[in-house]
């Protein structure tokens, strides 16, 4: 097991939109935070993730004062998704329900990695998808 997180959401930023979109969920403890509007009160955030920074907010952070009611993990990770020219196009959510063991930290540092592989996999992806449109087109 890579994580023992209670809350596992993959988020995707959705060019269309403009938005981030949740892309996978995997959740026993629900997130009900609206991640867009989250980021937008919270710019710092999302200024710390566009840096390619693991952000951990515990849940007595001011940051999540305003979500207390229904916010039910008391640790959420939020891990960036970079591409290759270090824009942000995804996050990966993890949320827990009681502090992590040291065990549980060493294994972040293992995901981060595994991440970076999947921004690679991930942009291959789109761009194979974009070749192909045009193909179409």
């Amino acid at each position: 097991l890579v994580t023992k997180a209670e809350t596992i959401v993959l988020y995707t930023y959705s060019e269309q939109h403009k938005t981030f979109e949740t892309a996978a969920n995997h959740a026993i403890i629900p997130f009900k935070i609206e991640l867009n509007e989250f980021l937008t009160e919270t710019a710092w955030l999302e200024t710390d993730l566009r840096r390619g920074e693991i952000m951990h907010l515990n849940r007595s952070d001011n940051a999540l004062n305003r979500h207390k009611e229904y916010c039910y993990n008391s640790d959420v990770y939020f891990f960036p998704l970079l591409n290759r020219e270090k824009r942000l196009v995804g996050i990966l959510l993890l949320g827990y329900e009681r502090a992590i063991t040291k065990e549980q930290s060493d294994k972040h540092a293992f995901l981060k990695e595994l991440l970076s592989f999947a921004e690679i996999a991930k942009e291959n992806i789109d761009q194979m998808q974009q070749q192909k449109d045009m193909l179409n087109a």
